[in-house]
Formats: C-alpha cells, structure tokens, sequence
C-alpha cells in the first residue's frame, strides 16, 4: 500500500535548526502531508502523546538531545511510530548505528529532494508496518507455543494418575495367587502400561 496515494500523512519533524527546518518543510510540501514542527525531544514527545504522527523526522543534535540519545528517548515514549533520522553528518557507521538501534531509516540532510524523501518515508512507514505485523505474528506463535506445552503437562499429567493406579494394582496382583491364563493378562497389563507411561 502507497501512503502517500491514500491517506494524509501526519508528520512529526523535530528539527531546531530554522534553516534545516524549512528545507525539510520544503520538500515535504505534498497536499497529503501535514507537518507539525517541534524543537525538543521532551516536545516531541508531548507531541507524540497528544496527536496521532505515521512518522517522526527527527535531527539527531536538538536543543535538548544530543547523538543516538535523541534517537533512543524518541524511542522510548513513541513505540509504534517509526522514526527516520535526517541528519547534517555523513557518517556511514552512525548511519548503521541508528539503523541498528531502530530508526527506519537514515538520511544526509545533504541528499534530500522531495521525491526522495517522500518514497524514503513511504517505505519507512510500509517497514514499520510489517515489522509490527511480524512482532505480532511472533508473538501469537509464542502464545500458541505456551498453550501447546501447557496443554500436553495438563494431558499427561491426567492421564499419569490414572496410569500410575493400574500399575500399582497390577505390581499388588503379582503377590497373589493367579492362574497361568491371568498371570499372562497382568503381564500383558503391566507392560503396556510401562510402554504406555515412557511415552507420557
């Protein structure tokens, strides 16, 4: 699905630099997207709590934040919004850094034009997306996983109790006198339920 081609998008973009600030708004200045600017990392995060963003364009060096700790409050209070990082520095490891620690993307303010900002924030958005639905689906695999396991300790367990009686009752009917004909059943009842209770 194209965000873009369906629906506004609600733009977070924290930026404090003025100048940076309104490039960014430039090339964001696509009917479907509505941009609210803040300056500080305790802004954006009021911001985030408040209103409804589809993404957050953030600088790493704010007022109030500076490196990957600007990314990692982000983070933190904002868990379901994805966060690209535009930033001024052409460092290729604090790219893959940020990347790594969860920005969707990472972007030199120096590369930026509107159609490539725009595809960059539609894909961020669609990554996020699927990485939500892939948590999810993990998440009910683990559920699945518990109730499985739960299910078979409830099974064998109701099913041992039982079991443990017959053997018992068949290891006291060894003591007493059987016939040949009965001594062949209980025989034949103790093994299976010895076979039958390796296998719980």
């Amino acid at each position: 699905m194209n965000y873009l081609d369906k629906k506004t998008l609600h733009i977070l973009l924290l930026e404090d630099d003025i100048e940076d600030a309104k490039l960014i708004e430039r090339n964001l200045t696509h009917e479907m997207m509505h941009v609210i600017r803040c300056e500080t990392v305790k802004k954006a995060r009021q911001l985030a709590h408040t209103h409804h963003f589809d993404i957050i364009l953030t600088d790493l060096h704010v007022s109030d934040s500076n490196g990957l700790a600007t990314l990692h409050k982000l983070l933190k209070h904002t868990k379901d919004i994805p966060i690209m990082v535009l930033s001024g520095m052409a460092k290729d490891d604090l790219a893959i850094q940020a990347v790594r620690e969860g920005a969707q993307d990472f972007i030199r303010k120096d590369n930026i034009s509107r159609g490539n900002l725009a595809l960059k924030i539609n894909f961020a958005i669609e990554r996020n997306c699927l990485l939500t639905e892939l948590r999810a689906a993990k998440e009910e695999a683990k559920r699945q996983s518990q109730f499985k396991s739960d299910f078979l300790a409830h099974f064998s367990h109701e099913i041992r109790t039982p079991l443990n009686a017959v053997i018992g009752m068949s290891s006291l009917l060894e003591r007493t006198k059987l016939n040949e004909d009965q001594q062949d059943l209980l025989s034949n009842l103790k093994k299976g339920g010895d076979r039958l209770l390796s296998i719980i």
